[in-house]
């Protein structure tokens, strides 16, 4: 059980580097409300834990042969920069994917869909997980079940932390006019660009 705590208050730790997943799942909150928002985190703590398991796997290191790791981040650029120009554009009353469109109610599946892809678009992430956990086998003192249980504190970190970010946005969300809604949506998308940007720049 320590060793769970100790993975969840690295893990809390890591959540405080905000990035593209985080807000929007503060978007979807303040939209749709804490439901939606809901289904979202459950998308990006599925896909944490499967990255975790990959990484303590050694399925990571794949992504050091340049072609493959390329080939991830051209993809990743492409889900991001759909996502963010779908919903700069949705600020403006134009809906450039209409499943992935948060600016109207929506059924439950289509932020656990848009958060699934938008977490699984980084394939940095794995390989920041990889060397976590090889670091974590080098320093000793963590048996094999000590490492699984680490990695499930820091899952339970992201579940908890974006549980929370999801509860603030549905509260502001209530108190929002719906054209700083629409801005929030333009604003949000604009940080995605620039998070697929960066992301294609370094490849």
């Amino acid at each position: 059980m320590m060793v769970v705590l100790r993975g969840f208050r690295f893990g809390m730790i890591l959540q405080l580097a905000v990035g593209p997943v985080c807000i929007y799942i503060f978007n979807v909150a303040s939209k749709q409300g804490l439901l939606e928002a809901a289904a979202g985190v459950a998308a990006v703590t599925f896909v944490d834990a499967m990255f975790i398991l990959l990484a303590i796997f050694g399925v990571a290191s794949l992504m050091e042969r340049p072609k493959v790791n390329r080939g991830l981040r051209i993809f990743g650029f492409a889900v991001l920069f759909a996502l963010g120009m779908n919903l700069v554009l949705s600020a403006f009353g134009i809906e450039l994917l209409s499943h992935f469109r948060i600016s109207s109610v929506a059924e439950v599946d289509r932020p656990f869909l848009s958060s699934l892809l938008l977490t699984a678009s980084n394939p940095l992430t794995i390989v920041f997980w990889a060397g976590l956990f090889t670091a974590k086998i080098a320093e000793g003192g963590l048996s094999k079940a000590g490492i699984y249980a680490f990695g499930l504190g820091t899952v339970l970190s992201t579940l908890v932390f974006l549980l929370f970010v999801a509860l603030g946005g549905s509260i502001i969300g209530q108190f929002l006019p719906k054209t700083l809604l629409q801005i929030l949506d333009g604003a949000v998308g604009v940080l995605i660009l620039y998070f697929a940007v960066r992301m294609i720049r370094s490849s």
